[in-house]
């Protein structure tokens, strides 16, 4: 591959050029797993608490 400026590269082509090893794969995909169980657990325990409060109020 030509050396390249990177600082006139566009950030589209820098990004089609970046190839990340397999271990940032690894570490993203972790991070990514453990994103998503935090924010399920989160919002399923705010809809939680919303419902108990909501039901407590009307009595039901």
């Amino acid at each position: 591959m030509a050396t390249h400026n990177k600082a006139k590269l566009s950030l589209s082509r820098r990004w089609e050029d970046y190839q990340p090893s397999k271990s940032i794969l690894a570490w993203a995909s972790i991070a990514a797993v453990i994103a998503t169980v935090v924010v399920g657990f989160s919002w399923g325990w705010l809809g939680h608490r919303w419902h108990v409060a909501n039901h407590s109020r009307s009595g039901r």
